[in-house]
C-alpha cells in the first residue's frame, strides 16, 4: 500500500480532492459572506436586470469576463464554479509540491491530508478573499524550492496573477508574508538569484493595481468608490466595532443607523466621515482599546473554530522542527497579526491569509518527522476535526433548508412591484436562485448603498429613493431585540405604516404602505 502511494501520489490525492470537489457541489454549500453573492447577482443581472462588468472587489477583467458568459449562458452558475476550479486547481498544485519533499510517504500524507482539509473548508464556505490567498499561495509554492528558486514556472505566475486580479489586497498580504519569509530564511548570496522573480511578481501586483485604479478612476463608479472607501474606514475601524459591539452609539446617535448598515440616505456624506475616521483613530492607542484588540482576536477565533484548530496542528508541525529560521519568523508573523489586529478590523476570512502563509512555510520546508507515532496522532486529530466540521456543515445546511421553505412561503404572494429588505438575516444564507430574467426581490442595505446599482434596482421598483417607495416589507429573523430599520425607513419618511404582519418559525415578515403619500 505505502509503495502504491509513494509511486502514484500525486495522482492519487488529485483524485481524491476531485472527488471532494464535485461532491460538495451537490452539498448545501454557501458563500461565507454576503460580499460573493451580491457580486454573484450584479455580474448574472440578477440585481439589475443587466449582467454588470464591474462589481468593486475583484478585478473588472474578470467582472467582464463573469457578465459575458452571463450573458451566452445564463443558467449555468460561472461564478461560484470558477471559484470552484480555482480553489481544485491551487489544491492540485499544493500537492505536487508535498510530492517533491523528501520526507517518509507518512508524513506526505499527513500534509496531504491537511490540504484536504483546508480545500473542504473552503468550498463549504466559499469566499474569494480565501480563494485569491490559496492561489497566491500554491503560486509561489511552485515558484520556490528547497534551497533554490526554481527556472521560470508559467503555472506559478498565472496562479499568482489569478491571485492578485481575484483580491488584490488578499494577494498582496499573502506576498508579504511569503517575502518576510524568504528574507528570513535564504542567506543574502542566494537571494540575488530571486531577485528578477521579485521583480517579476511586483510587475505583477502593480499591473493589477494600476489598472483597475484607472478604469476605476475613469468609470461612473468614481464618485460611490470614494464614498465607499470612506464609509469602510468608518464601520469597519476597530473602535467603531467595538462601539457597536457594547452598544456605545445610542438610538438618538446621527451614527446609529449607520451602524447597522442603513446609510442609502441620510446625513452622513463624505466629510462626516472623514471626520468621524480621525475621531476614531485618535482612540487607537487607548488602554481600552489594546484590551479589546486582544478580546476581539479571541472572539473572532473561537467563531472560526476549524480554522483556529487547523491553526494550531501547523504552528505545532512548525514548532516541532524546531527550525531556528522558522521559529523566528513565526514569532515575527505573530507580532505582525497583533499589530495589523489592532489598527484593522480583520474577520476570519483574513485571519486565513495569515494561516496560509504559515501552511506554505511548512509545505515548503518542513523538516523530517521522525516519529511515525506523532504523524499518525496529528492525523487521527485531523480526521475527527474534519469529521466534526462536515457534521457541523450539513446541519447548518439542513436548518437553512428549513429557513429557505419559509422565505419562499412568506414571500409567495408578494407583487412584484413592492421590494422587499432583510434584517439580521444576509443575502448568503439564501440558497435561491435568481437570474436576469428572475430579479431578486430585495434591495441590499450594505455596500451597494448609493452606487449605480442600486439607482438601478431603485428604477425598477419604480422610484428614484427609498423614501418614494409606496409600499415595501421587511424579512427579519424573529429575535427579542426590537426591529431598527423600520425606525429607519420612518425617519427618511414618516408616512410609512405597518399594514400586515406574519410570522413563522424562524422569521417575522412585515408590509408597510405609504398612507399619506410620498414625502
Amino acid at each position: 500500500m505505502k509503495t502504491l502511494l509513494k509511486n502514484n501520489f500525486q495522482f492519487i490525492w488529485s483524485i481524491l480532492g476531485l472527488i471532494a470537489t464535485i461532491t460538495i457541489w451537490f452539498l448545501p454549500w454557501r458563500f461565507q459572506v454576503n460580499d460573493d453573492e451580491i457580486m454573484m447577482w450584479l455580474v448574472s443581472g440578477a440585481y439589475t436586470c443587466t449582467p454588470e462588468s464591474y462589481v468593486v472587489f475583484i478585478h473588472p477583467i474578470l467582472s467582464w469576463i463573469f457578465s459575458k458568459l452571463y450573458t451566452l449562458a445564463p443558467n449555468i452558475p460561472w461564478y461560484p464554479l470558477t471559484w470552484f476550479f480555482f480553489v481544485f486547481l491551487s489544491f492540485t498544485s499544493l500537492i505536487s509540491i508535498i510530492g517533491r519533499l523528501k520526507v517518509s510517504i507518512s508524513q506526505k500524507s499527513l500534509f496531504g491530508l491537511l490540504n484536504l482539509s483546508i480545500l473542504l473548508h473552503l468550498l463549504f464556505f466559499l469566499q474569494f478573499t480565501q480563494v485569491a490567498g490559496y492561489m497566491t499561495m500554491a503560486g509561489f509554492g511552485l515558484l520556490i524550492k528547497k534551497e533554490e528558486f526554481e527556472k521560470v514556472k508559467w503555472e506559478s505566475y498565472l496562479l499568482i496573477l489569478i491571485g492578485f486580479l481575484i483580491r488584490f489586497e488578499a494577494a498582496a498580504l499573502v506576498t508579504f508574508g511569503i517575502l518576510i519569509w524568504i528574507f528570513c530564511q535564504y542567506p543574502f548570496k542566494n537571494l540575488k538569484g530571486f531577485l528578477p522573480f521579485l521583480f517579476s511578481i511586483i510587475l505583477i501586483g502593480a499591473m493589477v493595481f494600476g489598472s483597475k485604479t484607472i478604469y476605476e478612476k475613469a468609470s461612473d463608479y468614481n464618485e460611490f468608490l470614494a464614498f465607499n472607501r470612506a464609509r469602510s474606514s468608518v464601520i469597519d475601524h476597530p473602535v467603531f466595532y467595538r462601539k457597536v459591539l457594547e452598544n456605545e452609539i445610542d438610538p438618538d446617535d446621527p451614527w446609529f443607523y449607520f451602524s447597522r448598515w442603513y446609510f442609502e440616505e441620510g446625513h452622513i456624506d463624505l466629510d462626516a466621515l472623514n471626520a468621524e475616521k480621525s475621531n476614531l483613530d485618535s482612540e487607537l492607542f487607548t488602554i481600552n482599546q489594546f484590551k479589546n484588540t486582544f478580546v476581539r482576536i479571541v472572539l473572532v477565533q473561537k467563531a472560526e473554530a476549524f480554522k483556529s484548530f487547523l491553526s494550531l496542528i501547523v504552528v505545532l508541525l512548525i514548532l516541532f522542527g524546531f527550525k531556528k529560521k522558522n521559529v523566528l519568523f513565526l514569532g515575527l508573523w505573530a507580532l505582525i497579526f497583533m499589530i495589523l489586529n489592532h489598527f484593522y478590523l480583520f474577520y476570519g476570512r483574513v485571519n486565513m491569509l495569515f494561516f496560509l502563509v504559515l501552511v506554505f512555510v511548512l509545505f515548503q520546508n518542513s523538516h523530517v518527522i521522525k516519529k511515525p507515532k506523532f504523524i499518525y496522532a496529528i492525523g487521527l486529530l485531523l480526521v475527527l476535526g474534519l469529521g466534526y466540521h462536515f457534521y457541523n456543515f450539513l446541519d447548518e445546511g439542513n436548518g437553512r433548508r428549513v429557513m429557505k421553505k419559509e422565505m419562499k412561503r412568506l414571500l409567495a404572494e408578494l407583487p412584484d412591484t413592492e421590494p422587499v429588505f432583510l434584517e439580521g438575516y444576509q443575502e448568503h444564507m439564501f440558497g435561491l436562485n435568481y437570474s436576469a430574467s428572475s430579479p431578486v426581490p430585495f434591495i441590499n442595505q450594505g455596500w451597494l448603498s448609493r452606487s449605480p446599482f442600486q439607482k438601478e434596482i431603485l428604477k425598477r421598483f419604480g422610484v428614484n429613493s427609498l423614501k418614494d417607495l409606496d409600499s415595501f416589507s421587511l424579512l427579519a429573523i424573529r429575535m427579542d431585540e426590537p426591529l431598527v430599520f423600520p425606525d429607519y425607513m420612518k425617519s427618511i419618511n414618516p408616512n410609512f405604516q405597518l399594514k400586515s404582519y406574519n410570522t413563522s418559525d424562524n422569521f417575522q415578515f412585515l408590509r408597510f404602505k405609504a398612507s399619506v403619500g410620498k414625502h
